[in-house]
């Protein structure tokens, strides 16, 4: 059954790859392995046994630093859609493309379709499966998002698009990159080309705002600052101009605040001093450890872990 997918998934050492997946993650171990346990760092340890690398695409769409300005849709569809369009007008600048083969029979179920963005990269199947290819008429094309294996092929066909950007951005090709953890010398893992996005999966509507299957315990948020009282007019960029050159991601409270997160420790002291060279501020930033004293001392209302607002 599905369980001997995952057994072959965890055997060959496979790339796991998932759209705001950590549901998904913990249905996967509670359904197939066993009860889920009472720890976070438990349930690390007993995720990254079976699959060591993974991707969220969702996290990599909004924290990866060539994929974030292009401020693609969050939901999976959305993103496939976008990505497939930004890599057709990439290849049309750079005369050069990748292109990819749909060959899964559907069990009887209707052949998915797919929108006109994807026409450069698609090669059709020969097979007389019912329905013809697998690209859409001027009809238009399905939407059956949260069906199993529509949402599989889109999480696929986005992470490829994701990494053919990265891959187009760094002058590399697809020869260069290997989704094997173990590959052939001079060729450069996933976990080489993305050592900040692997094994990080997006959390929603709390603090940290994911979770690292891999690393330091999460629960640190010595990298997050409070961000409170700027204009409600400011946007995502407005906030990120701030803090440039640091590349910061951003979880929103409301729409005068936010936490700021860093990728390093180096960036939390760029942050600070960014902060104290402002010469008028518009707003007030503290580090978490100030907002918890706050917390404390005025009785400030909690936007801690489920009571974000």
């Amino acid at each position: 059954g599905v369980r001997q997918v995952f057994d072959e998934i965890t055997a060959n050492k496979k790339l796991l790859v998932g759209h705001n997946c950590f549901y998904d993650l913990l249905h996967v171990l509670q359904s197939f392995y066993s009860d889920l346990p009472s720890s976070v760092h438990e349930f690390k340890t007993m995720w990254t046994q079976r699959f060591p690398v993974g991707l969220d695409t969702k996290f990599l769409a909004e924290t990866h630093e060539l994929l974030s300005p292009l401020q693609p849709p969050s939901t999976l569809k959305g993103l496939a859609d976008f990505m497939a369009g930004h890599a057709a007008a990439q290849s049309e600048q750079q005369a050069s493309t990748f292109t990819f083969e749909v060959d899964a029979p559907m069990c009887g179920s209707p052949r998915y379709r797919l929108p006109h963005q994807y026409a450069p990269f698609l090669l059709e199947t020969e097979s007389p499966t019912q329905g013809g290819g697998f690209l859409a008429d001027a009809g238009g094309a399905d939407d059956l998002s949260h069906e199993a294996g529509y949402d599989s092929l889109l999480t696929s066909l986005a992470v490829l698009f994701q990494l053919d950007t990265i891959l187009k951005k760094r002058s590399m090709q697809w020869a260069d990159l290997s989704c094997e953890l173990a590959p052939k010398d001079g060729v450069r893992t996933v976990s080489d080309l993305l050592p900040l996005s692997v094994n990080r999966i997006r959390l929603v509507k709390t603090q940290p705002s994911m979770i690292n299957l891999s690393g330091r315990d999460e629960s640190d948020m010595s990298r997050h600052f409070l961000m409170t009282g700027f204009p409600p007019t400011w946007k995502k960029w407005e906030i990120m101009k701030v803090w440039s050159p640091v590349w910061v991601s951003l979880s929103w409270i409301d729409e005068t605040s936010c936490w700021v997160i860093t990728k390093n420790d180096d960036d939390v002291k760029n942050i600070t001093m960014i902060y104290k060279m402002l010469p008028d501020p518009q707003f007030k930033l503290l580090t978490y450890d100030e907002y918890k004293a706050q917390e404390q001392s005025f009785g400030a209302h909690s936007l801690e872990p489920g009571n974000e607002s």
